[in-house]
């Protein structure tokens, strides 16, 4: 596990903190806001044991809250190793597209929950949608440039 986790680091190992935190920022705080309001609207009976009555749409993650919402956390954990390489390590044309992807998809999911749980929830999907897509938009515009490249923005 120790050389896994040494073989990981050093993959990123020469990539700049400013490059990975304006990156990285908005796709996994986003997915942790998701989470959020993912485990807030499930309904009392899930809270008491019965697992039967998940609500989730991604059918991965519907069968890990079906076990136990703890559960979620080693999916997460599985993600963001596909996700980050996939963000920093391939071609700028797919690693931007992939960010964009996942800020658009966690907001859509985000505002779902949202618009469909509470009675202000459109105006609170609203308000999220202004506050972070203009600071996901600040924060990977400087790299916007390349777009189109074929080698990694990390290089």
């Amino acid at each position: 596990m120790l050389r896994l986790l040494e073989k990981w680091v050093t993959l990123y190992r020469g990539i700049p903190g400013p490059l990975l935190g304006r990156l990285l920022a908005a796709p996994f705080v986003l997915s942790l806001v998701d989470l959020t309001v993912t485990l807030l609207f499930q309904p009392a009976e899930y809270w008491q044991g019965d697992r039967s009555t998940v609500i989730e749409g991604n059918p991965i993650a519907r069968w890990a809250f079906s076990i136990h919402p703890l559960m979620i956390i080693p999916g997460m954990i599985g993600w963001y190793v596909i996700v980050i390489p996939l963000i920093l390590k391939s071609p700028a044309w797919l690693g931007l597209r992939v960010h964009v992807f996942l800020v658009l998809g966690h907001l859509v999911m985000i505002s779902g929950w949202l618009i469909r749980n509470h009675e202000t929830g459109t105006l609170f999907a609203v308000i999220v949608w202004l506050f972070a897509l203009p600071l996901a938009w600040m924060l990977v515009e400087p790299y916007l440039k390349h777009w189109n490249s074929k080698v990694p923005i990390a290089v």
